[in-house]
């Protein structure tokens, strides 16, 4: 009997040798593993630090890459118009006779070209993209939208038309705005730096009778933008009917008025199709962003 409690208590003590050990050998796997994956964090730290440096210098070059081509192309177009801005008469032209009929296509080919720059009236050519079009339109449009073309302001100085006035811009009209300000020293003299602007959208059947501005709230300096179409706009001497300055508003473009042509002569779009340059022009809706100092 003793000796089989004595070869009992020898097996119970193998197996917890067995046990003991193998637990040993587990525990020792274990931190050989957590080992191997802590060596392994670092390894990947140590890469990440390494390359970081190289990503970031990589980021600043794409960014100041897209920043100079940004600074490039607004400065080619700047010089374009400023040198397009040396040829006045590509866009305006004088009329001595009768007004045409703006039933028909007018024919402004036969007119002669003139200069209007000294009469305070100037053209700029593609001053927006066909991008910043869009994207200014995308910003008006959501008020224009819930709005109906009126037959007759209050004034009877336009017909079928809708307009507003809108001082929220997000940035990138903001910048648009700031760059186009800097195009003709009249508007950095005259006109502040303001985002609330006058949208006048005028329908394809619409018309602005010949009118001069309210002197007092509009200032003595005017820019318009045209937007979704091209049109002619004339300027009539208030004091000779025979002096009339027909001025082709291509899309994209901006004109500004002032001087005498601001003061004197009363402007208007009228005609619904003409020719111009050779080509034959149909006017569909336009809306023209206006900067002016509004009280």
């Amino acid at each position: 009997m003793m000796m089989m409690m004595a070869m009992m208590m020898q097996s119970r003590a193998c197996g917890r040798g067995v046990v003991a050990a193998a637990s040993a050998q587990c525990g020792s796997r274990r931190r050989a593993v957590a080992e191997g994956m802590m060596r392994t964090r670092v390894m990947v730290r140590e890469a990440a630090a390494a390359t970081a440096p190289q990503m970031v210098r990589l980021e600043t070059w794409r960014t100041l890459s897209t920043k100079a081509a940004l600074q490039t192309q607004q400065q080619e177009t700047h010089q374009q118009t400023q040198q397009q801005q040396h040829m006045p008469s590509c866009f305006t032209r004088r009329r001595t006779t009768a007004s045409p009929s703006t039933s028909c296509a007018v024919d402004f080919d036969q007119l002669e070209a003139v200069d209007a720059g000294p009469l305070g009236l100037f053209v700029f050519p593609d001053v927006i993209s066909e991008a910043e079009e869009e994207h200014l339109m995308s910003q008006v449009n959501r008020k224009l939208k819930r709005m109906r073309y009126a037959s007759a302001h209050f004034d009877r100085a336009i017909s079928g038309y809708r307009e507003m006035r809108k001082s929220r811009w997000d940035p990138a009209s903001m910048d648009t705005f700031a760059r186009l300000q800097t195009m003709h020293p009249s508007l950095q003299a005259h006109i502040q730096p303001n985002p609330s602007y006058h949208i006048l959208d005028l329908e394809a059947e619409g018309t602005i009778f010949p009118h001069v501005d309210s002197l007092k709230y509009a200032g003595p300096v005017i820019a318009g933008i045209s937007m979704l179409s091209d049109a002619v706009m004339t300027f009539a001497s208030e004091k000779d009917p025979s002096d009339v300055i027909e001025a082709f508003l291509p899309r994209r473009s901006m004109y500004i008025m002032s001087n005498r042509i601001r003061y004197d002569y009363t402007h208007a779009v009228e005609y619904k199709q003409f020719i111009w340059g050779g080509n034959t022009y149909e006017r569909t809706r336009r809306v023209s962003l206006l900067m002016r100092n509004e009280d």
